[in-house]
């Protein structure tokens, strides 16, 4: 459940965040999936908006906690970049860009769109 996961991330000794983002139907939900190991979703569906996951890794007192946001919906969701920034968090927190490689031609365009939007994203967390 959402609130046992939530105390979990909150006991863990260190907490990160990864942003994952890229145009629409590129793959990122199932790299998400294939990132929380879990095999009883075979094909995930599209994200609306945003959605967020907990990941909870380690054995003992070493344990890593991981929130993921995945920001659906495109190019035209990419002012929800910023939800999971903050001056705090932003430097544990990564980018992942994801692309579409079944349209090659799009890819470099796709991938300095999402660049410049990180870019913007932590300019206006760090004022």
């Amino acid at each position: 459940t959402q609130v046992s996961q939530n105390s979990l991330i909150q006991a863990t000794s260190k907490e990160k965040t990864l942003i994952v983002i890229g145009d629409k139907y590129s793959g990122k939900s199932s790299i998400i999936s294939s990132l929380s190991f879990n095999p009883t979703e075979k094909i995930p569906k599209p994200t609306q908006a945003i959605d967020f996951n907990t990941i909870v890794r380690g054995s003992g007192g070493a344990k890593v906690g991981l929130k993921i946001y995945e920001v659906g919906g495109g190019r035209m969701a990419d002012n929800l970049v910023n939800v999971g920034l903050s001056k705090e968090t932003l430097s544990n927190t990564s980018f992942m860009i994801v692309l579409d490689f079944g349209k090659p031609n799009e890819m470099l365009d796709s991938l300095m769109f999402w660049l410049r939007v990180i870019r913007s994203s932590v300019q206006t967390t760090l004022i």
